[in-house]
């Protein structure tokens, strides 16, 4: 099986070519002055030369599914249907959380595992995870809580992850911060891990209609719903 996975959840994207479960490249979609919708399809057309891969040869394309920024998820899902599209790939859409989780990987002592990011206006995206067999299964779906309501609620013992949490002070915290880049923020070749598991499974997304995880509408969205005119009241005769 070969797996074209798209990353572009946060500022620094990626994208990784994983071939019968070896990873065979991965690379990274920010530069200076651009954003992924300008580096996005250069970045696999030189991912797919790497690895001496046709695009028609690619069986499956996955997608970081969020929650994250809202056009960094809209260009990834863009690409990857575009690109199933065109290739008669399946689509595997995987939940950015379920990424975090995996790269946090087994830590002895902690009861709970926290996979955070940044929701802006002093909010965050939040999802607790307990230790199991098979690794870190979620307790509870995503949340949308206050930063500040989160750091005092949460227990010392918490083991927190993401993008978010680099650059966190631990004196602030008390707790074990999962901080280094490559672990914090979601990478592209774990996509395509999960993404291998999720195919064998059967488990694809249709092309036409898949939707990034948002949580929440953007600040744009809601300001255009809150100026939408009332709908007039209908008096009964």
């Amino acid at each position: 099986m070969k797996i074209l996975a798209i990353e572009t959840s946060g500022r620094e994207g990626t994208v990784a070519l994983l071939c019968e479960g070896q990873l065979v490249a991965q690379g990274p979609l920010q530069q200076t002055g651009q954003r992924h919708a300008q580096r996005i399809v250069a970045e696999i057309g030189l991912l797919l030369e790497e690895g001496a891969v046709q695009p028609d040869q690619i069986d499956v394309v996955a997608v970081s599914q969020g929650p994250g920024s809202f056009t960094g998820l809209r260009v990834g899902y863009t690409c990857a249907k575009t690109f199933c599209y065109a290739s008669n790939a399946r689509l595997v859409t995987v939940p950015t959380f379920a990424v975090l989780a995996r790269q946090a990987g087994n830590s002895e002592g902690h009861q709970t595992l926290w996979t955070l990011e940044d929701a802006q206006r002093d909010e965050l995206f939040a999802q607790p995870w307990q230790q199991g067999h098979t690794g870190w299964q979620p307790l509870s779906d995503i949340s949308l809580v206050d930063r500040e309501e989160f750091q005092e609620q949460r227990s010392p013992a918490d083991l927190l992850i993401g993008p978010v949490v680099v650059g966190w002070s631990p004196d602030l915290t008390s707790a074990t911060l999962l901080q280094r880049p490559e672990q914090a923020t979601p990478q592209a070749n774990t996509v395509a891990l999960i993404a291998e598991s999720m195919a064998k499974a059967g488990d694809f997304a249709d092309v036409w209609t898949a939707k990034p995880l948002y949580i929440r509408l953007s600040a744009a969205e809601e300001k255009r719903l809150r100026e939408q005119p009332a709908a007039p009241s209908v008096t009964p005769d």
